[in-house]
């Protein structure tokens, strides 16, 4: 009596499941069954290329598949045969259709993987894998407009710091993001609460002896953002001595002219506002601590100008009590 025609009941099916659980095809009945499937492709039109399931018989599929797990075994045996295997869809896009639905699904889905750390050779082979990607112009610029504007949380951030204290580059891996940061200037300013983090990540830091004297001749000469081209060994003018210097505190009561000073230090000092160390007129120089001094060697052009303003008001200063004497 055949079958054809027929279906089973959902009786049927359900002892017909249950009979069938845990049990195991020989080698020799899996054969019988792939040659007899094939031959009833081949009878009643082939195989199931062009067709697709009805949307009833995925919800089923979808709910008998959900726990179940592959065993390392099974999973190993698809590796093998899908190797050399040319997936149906590489190189073709998905629609922006397809991408909103995967989109869609994704949402408040949590991974099967969340929370649990690769071991160390899963990491080995993702980063072998990696290391030979070649990724395209294209590629790289979509990268970068998806992470414009995104900023981690604060929960994400402290799981990263965490993550990573204790942790230590070894000295090839230093070497790597050296040459890579060689030359490469920040594209964004840090702002005042980045400063100020960093600030309180590295206080109480003790630095290596080694590792100052690499930071000393990373900034010898050229290397110096402060660099001038050895302008610092010039010799000042013969005008330049003790007594010009004691004249100039005189005139600013011996106090920093900058009106910013933080006051980190009492020593005072004679600064040369347009930087030219033998122009030693008195409407060039202006009387600053050491520290402010230290500062004004830094973004030159703007404490030349600050500078001169301040000048301007020493000398209008000094012509009003002039003319009330």
């Amino acid at each position: 009596m055949s079958m054809e025609g027929k279906k089973h009941s959902e009786e049927t099916r359900r002892r017909m499941s249950e009979s069938g659980k845990g049990r195991n095809h020989s080698e020799e009945t899996k054969r019988k069954i792939s040659v007899a499937n094939k031959e009833y492709a081949r009878k009643n039109g082939g195989t199931w290329e062009g067709k697709h399931h009805s949307e009833q018989t995925k919800r089923k599929i979808s709910e008998g598949n959900k726990g179940k797990t592959m065993s390392e075994e099974a999973k190993r045996k698809i590796s093998i045969v899908r190797k050399g295997v040319i997936p149906w869809n590489k190189g073709i896009p998905r629609t922006a259709e397809e991408k909103k639905k995967m989109s869609n699904s994704s949402k408040g889905r949590i991974s099967w993987n969340r929370g649990i750390s690769c071991s160390l050779k899963v990491s080995l082979a993702v980063s072998e894998a990696n290391r030979k990607r070649i990724w395209t112009e294209e590629s790289r610029r979509k990268l970068s407009l998806t992470n414009k504007g995104r900023h981690l949380s604060s929960a994400s951030l402290e799981k990263l710091s965490q993550s990573l204290k204790g942790h230590s580059c070894s000295e090839a891996t230093k070497q790597k993001i050296a040459r890579a940061l060689t030359g490469r200037k920040h594209l964004y300013p840090l702002t005042e609460k980045q400063r100020q983090h960093l600030s309180e990540a590295l206080k109480g830091r003790i630095v290596s002896l080694e590792t100052c004297k690499k930071l000393s001749i990373g900034r010898l000469k050229d290397k110096n953002p402060n660099w001038r081209g050895g302008v610092s060994s010039e010799s000042y003018g013969v005008e330049w001595d003790r007594h010009l210097k004691e004249k100039i505190m005189m005139r600013d009561n011996y106090v920093c002219r900058n009106p910013g000073c933080k006051g980190n230090s009492r020593r005072l000092a004679v600064h040369h506002v347009n930087y030219i160390k033998k122009d030693n007129r008195e409407g060039n120089l202006i009387t600053l601590c050491t520290s402010c001094n230290s500062r004004a060697n830094r973004k030159r052009e703007l404490w030349k100008t600050f500078y001169e303003i301040q000048l301007e008001e020493i000398c209008r200063r000094q012509n009003l009590i002039m003319r009330k004497m």
